[in-house]
Order: structure tokens, then sequence, then C-alpha cells
């Protein structure tokens, strides 16, 4: 009756299968798979016992997706999944990780990875916490009293000049000072001092004089020239820094030309000493030739003068 239509397969039917045991897998992916199924864990050796492969062959093939933690005995190698290491107190485990890692490099790794996931600082402006919050003591809250009128002062004094909001105010203020500690170590023309307390005055004060000019300060125009002025004097020593390396690579491309000129006048000039040397070295022998082809005739004449008066002699006798 009604939207019967058969009876549920309970009744004719298993519906209920045993377990499957998985004992074989081809990939070190898969046995990881099947050791977090089965063991709730990473078992290496049960990893091993499924894919014939060796620990080394599977820490290799799941780098980056396994780490052993540095903080367990050597004897007792315990890893985990990535999800679960680069999560968590990270820069306390990084802080771990490079302590082991200066003997052990086998722990490089997980240096380099946590290295990575290592969250920016926050800064001091954005951690945000409600007044009276029990975990604060109250000597910060009492300090904080006596000097928060000062500043909501400051801050209100510039979202009122300004039009803008009071984030954008305290920032502008941090920016202010920042830019008067750089003016203060320069040699700026019309560079005028200001002090915070000065410049900011009381909201009660600033109410009297924005009712006849809402939008003037002189001392804030004065402020604003020369940060104005600082700028446009970073920028010319920026740009006389700019011609500077200009003309000093120009003179080093000069230098490097005359050096090259230079090496080729030394070489030519030591050519033209060896041409020298070669014509000292050949004169030499000729001038010494010279002296032996001198004596040579000299012994030669002596010789031909003894012949001649010899044969003189002889022709004499010969006559008588």
């Amino acid at each position: 009756k009604g939207n019967f239509i058969r009876k549920a397969d309970m009744f004719s039917k298993r519906t209920i299968k045993p377990k499957k045991e998985i004992t074989k897998v081809d990939t070190a992916n898969e046995a990881l798979i099947v050791s977090l199924t089965e063991k709730a864990r990473i078992d290496i050796e049960f990893m091993q016992s499924i894919t014939d492969k060796t620990e080394d062959e599977l820490l290799k093939e799941l780098e980056g997706q396994i780490f052993r933690l540095p903080d367990t005995p050597p004897e007792e190698k315990k890893y985990v999944t990535a999800d679960e290491y680069l999560s968590g107190n990270v820069r306390e485990k990084l802080n771990i990780a490079r302590r082991i890692a200066e003997y052990n490099p086998e722990f490089e790794i997980n240096v380099k990875e946590l290295e990575k996931v290592i969250p920016e600082d926050i800064k001091a402006s954005e951690i945000v916490v409600k007044l009276g919050a029990t975990w604060i003591p109250e000597k910060y809250i009492e300090e904080f009293s006596e000097k928060s009128d000062d500043l909501e002062e400051d801050v209100d004094f510039v979202s009122e000049m300004t039009k803008i909001s009071p984030k954008k105010a305290e920032d502008l203020l941090d920016e202010i000072e920042s830019l008067s500690e750089e003016i203060s170590g320069l040699d700026i023309k019309d560079e005028k001092e200001y002090d915070k307390s000065e410049l900011l005055t009381p909201e009660k004060d600033v109410k009297k004089e924005t009712k006849t000019s809402p939008k003037t300060d002189p001392e804030f125009d004065d402020m604003t020239a020369t940060i104005n002025n600082f700028i446009d004097n970073y920028n010319n020593v920026q740009k006389d820094y700019t011609k500077q390396t200009e003309t000093i690579k120009d003179l080093q491309t000069n230098i490097d030309n005359l050096q090259k000129e230079l090496d080729k006048a030394q070489t030519e000039t030591k050519k033209a000493n060896d041409q020298k040397d070669k014509l000292d070295d050949e004169i030499t022998k000729l001038t010494k030739e010279n002296e032996d082809l001198q004596a040579k005739n000299k012994d030669l004449e002596e010789k031909l003068a003894k012949t001649t008066s010899l044969l003189q002699k002889i022709y004499q006798s010969i006559k008588k």
C-alpha cells in the first residue's frame, strides 16, 4: 500500500562486506594513504612491507609531503604529514629545526619549508585590545589612561584639520615624526624644528582657531613646506649622485682606453728594444770581423814586405 515498492536489500542479500586488507600498492603516495587509513599515523616499516621499497626510496619520493620530527630520539624516527608539521606554532618548530640542522643536515629540508610558512610579524598598530580585558595587568591600563588624553587630542586635531579619519590621522602623525627625524640630520635651508606639543594644539584651542580659518595653520604650512624641501633636496641629491656615477663610468672608460694604449706602446717599445739589441749584436759581430780582417791584412802586408825585400836581395845578387 502507499509508496511501497520492494523490500530493502538487507532482507535478500548481504549489505555489510568484510574488510578487505590491502597488502600491495605500487607507489609511495598510495602507501602513505594506506598507512594513514589503517594505522592513523605514518608507519615506515608498514609502508615498506606493502611496496617492497626501501626506507630511503620512500623518503625520497615523499620529500616535502612528510617530515621527520627533530625533537624525537634518533632511534625513534617519527614522521608526520606536511599539513600537521607546517601548521601550529611554526616559529618554535623552526627554532628547534635550526638547532638540530646545525649538526644533522637531514633536517635542512625542515628549516627550508618552515621558513616559507612563517607569517609576517604583526605591527603594534594592528593589535586591537579591548580596554578592561582580564589578561591585561592593571598597571598598563593606568599608564594608558594617563597618556591617552594627549594622544586623542593630537589625533582629533589632525583629523579635523585634514578632514580624514582618526585612524589615518594617527598614521599621518607617525609619518610626520619619521620625516622630522630624517630632516633633523640634514642641512636644509629654512629648516625649523617643531615640537609635536606645539604643532598639535588641544581640541578646545583648535575650535577657537578653526572658526575663522578652519583650513589654514602657519605652523602646519611651514611643516609641510619643510617636508617638501626635504623631498626636493633628496631628489636633487639623487640626480647629482646619478650624474656623478655616469661621470665616474666615463672616467673609468677613458682610463681603460689609456691603459690599452699604454700597453700597446709598451709592447711596441719592447719590440723596438728587441730589434735594437739584435742590431747591436750584428754591429758587434761585424766590428769583430772587421778587426780580424784588419789584423789578417796587416800580417799579409808584413809578409809582402818581407817577400819584396827578399826578392830585391835575390835580384841584386843575380845582377852582380
